[in-house]
């Protein structure tokens, strides 16, 4: 009995901690959000560091490019909706529109995909949202893949895929890859836009492509999000590009212009463009054409000559 009213008490004590925490963070805003910044920007990279990685690593992007077999299935999902924007508008073409299905498309022709699959989840802000739509994908995904079979009479562990997410969808996609690739398919390449998942051990041997931003501190934010995120917290938690050591990872910054940033700006301050531009810039039609236009200057041996 004293036990639980120990822990009773214990969990009644950390519910006002948390509370009061809480009520600090909405009361002073301003003030976390300056310190906030002033600590993202102390730990930005210097741009020649980026540079040198980046090189390297578009290279290694053109020989993951023109290994992949093609005839390969794509299946795209979007990130947290939260509000914003609905499931069926997620990803820009190269106008400016939001068409998840004519991104498809685009995704399609930059891995050389014969066939294409649009995979919605609710978009909500939870570990466990992600994780059951994470199992709700795999079995999604089986099932494609046994009708594919079916109808081209392909063995369903020789089907190529390539798994693609935005943003937290892109932290579903990881769970996705890990749980078909044990299952013996073949998972051919994870393609991850600004995935916010920091704590992720990829090892089951599956050709991943991130990209990623130095100043992304929409990710620097959420990363750092408990709880299920009930809500953000403001203090510095470490750098804002999250990378995987066995990942190519590539720069979204390289890509950063002022027509990016223009259509973007619409009258909002310039703090809050940045964080758009560098998260929300990456779900586009139009990066993958940049990063296209980037290979092609490669040459044939994937090396400038």
């Amino acid at each position: 009995m004293k036990i639980i009213f120990i822990a009773v008490i214990s969990i009644f004590g950390l519910a006002q901690i948390l509370n009061a925490e809480s009520k600090d963070i909405q009361n002073n805003k301003d003030y976390y959000f300056s310190r906030f910044f002033e600590e993202f920007s102390k730990a930005a990279r210097p741009q020649s560091e980026i540079s040198d990685d980046f090189n390297q690593s578009m290279i290694k992007l053109k020989k993951i490019k023109d290994s992949l077999s093609g005839g390969s299935v794509v299946f795209l999902t979007h990130g947290t909706l939260g509000g914003v924007v609905n499931d069926s508008d997620y990803y820009f073409t190269k106008d400016g529109i939001r068409d998840d299905r004519k991104y498809l498309n685009a995704i399609k022709k930059f891995t050389n995909a014969s066939r294409g699959y649009v995979l919605k989840w609710p978009g909500d802000n939870s570990q466990t949202i992600r994780e059951n739509t994470a199992l709700e994908f795999s079995k999604v995904i089986k099932t494609k893949i046994r009708q594919i079979s079916g109808k081209t009479g392909m063995e369903q562990n020789k089907i190529p895929l390539i798994l693609v997410g935005h943003s937290f969808g892109a932290s579903v996609m990881l769970d996705v890859s890990d749980m078909l690739a044990e299952a013996g398919y073949n998972v051919e390449l994870l393609l991850t836009f600004n995935c916010p998942n920091n704590s992720y051990a990829h090892n089951t041997g599956v050709q991943h492509v991130n990209i990623y931003s130095n100043y992304d501190w929409i990710v620097q934010l959420f990363c750092n999000m408990y709880f299920n995120g009930s809500y953000a917290n403001y203090d510095f938690c470490g750098p804002a590009r999250v990378t995987f050591d066995n990942a190519v990872n590539i720069c979204f910054d390289m890509f950063y212009d002022e027509k990016r940033y223009k259509y973007f700006k619409k009258g909002r301050p310039d703090k809050i463009v940045m964080a758009l531009v560098r998260h929300h810039g990456t779900r586009t039609e139009r990066l993958l054409s940049d990063i296209d236009e980037r290979l092609s200057s490669l040459g044939e041996c994937g090396n400038g000559t």
